[in-house]
């Protein structure tokens, strides 16, 4: 799922369109972003379905994810 601080949806979904992108996306005002200690685009959150989290703030290439997620399963 991507989460954008978006504050013009329809902006928004035009994005979504331009770009392609085959996810579902939601425009954000914060909420969202605080809850998981998000400052800034691009970021990656994983939740487990233990609830554990793990964040990274920047770009991660497809080994940068894979360790991210092992990072969330680690955590206890």
């Amino acid at each position: 799922m991507g989460v954008g601080a978006i504050l013009n949806p329809e902006l928004g979904r035009k994005r979504v369109l331009e770009w392609g992108l085959n996810f579902t996306n939601i425009a954000d005002r914060g909420e969202v972003w605080r809850k998981f200690g998000v400052i800034n685009q691009p970021a990656f959150a994983v939740i487990t379905s233990e609830g554990n989290v793990a964040t990274h703030m920047g770009h991660l290439d497809l080994e940068g994810i894979f360790s991210l997620v092992d990072q969330a399963h680690s955590v206890s």
